[in-house]
């Protein structure tokens, strides 16, 4: 399953898919808090808001539902 995942922060909007394991990176975000959503035809999306890049961040395994 490929899904796109989105990074919003101030107006801007970064987007980015899932590699062959399903993992994605944002590379090169500007510091600061982000709303990441998590999209896959066929799938209910995933949100998470206010997430900050001034560290690096891993959400861990996100399962979507059918």
């Amino acid at each position: 399953m490929k899904a796109r995942s989105l990074a919003a922060s101030d107006g801007k909007v970064v987007e980015t898919a899932t590699g062959a394991h399903g993992d994605f990176w944002f590379k090169d975000l500007a510091k600061g808090a982000y709303n990441v959503s998590i999209e896959a035809r066929g799938f209910k999306g995933t949100y998470f808001s206010g997430l900050d890049t001034a560290k690096d961040i891993n959400l861990g395994d996100i399962g979507l539902e059918r």
